[in-house]
């Protein structure tokens, strides 16, 4: 079951993000965001998040940083090689789902 990206976010705060105050690009805005917040659910790779309000907030704000690379660079050539996001890397880390399997929800 795939989590849609506006359940996550709302399309305001995601325009907030980016700094972009139409909603003439709302399709694109969220085609980019959708993408960034798959990329994280398979970095984590945690079985256990279904909906959106399973997803950790790290989680999101990587979510947020990635998706504001992809609109800020979605046309450029460039000569220099991006890598990959070492914020949103370390905003993931402690919530990847290291051991691959699905882990029993811990009590709180």
């Amino acid at each position: 079951m795939a989590i849609d990206v506006l359940d996550v976010v709302g399309i305001e705060e995601l325009r907030q993000h980016i700094e972009f105050d139409s909603d003439d690009r709302d399709a694109l805005i969220k085609r980019y965001a959708q993408s960034a917040l798959d990329y994280c659910l398979r970095w984590c790779d945690e079985p256990r998040w279904t909906s959106a309000s399973d997803i950790p907030s790290p989680v999101i704000s990587a979510m947020l940083l990635i998706f504001g690379d992809l609109f800020e660079h979605r046309t450029s050539q460039t000569d220099v090689q991006i890598y990959q996001n070492k914020a949103a890397e370390n905003l993931m880390f402690s919530c990847r789902n290291w051991s691959g399997t699905a882990k029993e929800k811990e009590s709180q």
